[in-house]
């Protein structure tokens, strides 16, 4: 006979593990503690690596539409993607004051400008834009959005723009305000910025250091990973409804 598992071991999904999450990026950090995240998933997708299947066709599509974009912001198409069309006057006004555009910043716990591969690097935060406003002390950063805008992901989006005002401050020299905005490329919808309140200080990014540092802890002490079922599991690559390791 086969041995058995004692009645009061975890089970397999539950079970203890010597792999922890050391960086973090908003990403990662949804994917675990999200409103609809799941540490189990985030275990399998970001540490155990596993395949989750083919790409979908919009994500797909939204690679090549950033892509696109990448080569029009680097000169090196003539023409604008149609995919920009609604930004039309904004990216073009974007292109005249950029700063950056993919920009990679990483920091370590200290919220230290570090390198993006090296070992103290602690937390990685990618922005698709970065413009100079008018006044020299102000900048402006965008992250493009294909696709619909989601109501109920608000909390998510607040979350990656107080996470690129906190990056701003650490990478960019001489400001004093930071605009964060998402632009949604296939409703002509711009979510953040001054109208939605997101204008940040000096002294707003580092009081937002502090909640940060604070709520990514659970993430960053997890051994064990539980799963945590929802809706969400009718789509999870790792379901066991799609053949996945986990048990819901």
């Amino acid at each position: 006979m086969p041995p058995r598992r004692a009645s009061n071991a975890p089970p397999p999904d539950q079970a203890q593990t010597s792999k922890r999450f050391k960086a973090w990026s908003i990403s990662r950090y949804l994917d675990h503690s999200g409103p609809d995240g799941c540490p189990r998933r985030a275990k399998l997708r970001h540490l155990d690596k596993v395949d989750a299947g083919p790409v979908s066709d919009a994500m797909r599509r939204g690679r090549a539409v950033h892509d696109a974009g990448e080569k029009w912001l680097n000169k090196k198409l003539r023409r604008l993607p149609t995919e920009y069309s609604m930004f039309r006057d904004e990216i073009r006004a974007a292109r005249t004051h950029l700063l950056s555009h993919e920009a990679c910043w990483a920091v370590d716990n200290k919220w230290a400008l570090t390198d993006w591969f090296a070992a103290d690097a602690w937390c990685r935060i990618k922005v698709d834009l970065v413009v100079a406003r008018k006044d020299k002390h102000r900048a402006l950063m965008v992250d493009f959005k294909t696709g619909q805008m989601r109501t109920h992901r608000i909390e998510e989006y607040r979350m990656q723009l107080e996470l690129y005002a906190i990056g701003a401050f650490i990478c960019l020299d001489d400001l004093e305000y930071v605009e964060c905005e998402l632009w949604y490329l296939d409703q002509g919808i711009i979510y953040g910025g001054e109208q939605d309140g997101y204008v940040y200080t000096a002294q707003q990014a580092n009081e937002l250091r502090k909640v940060w540092a604070l709520r990514v802890q659970p993430m960053l002490r997890d051994k064990t990973f539980r799963s945590r079922p929802g809706n969400y599991c009718t789509y999870c690559p790792y379901s066991s409804s799609r053949g996945g390791q986990c048990k819901y």
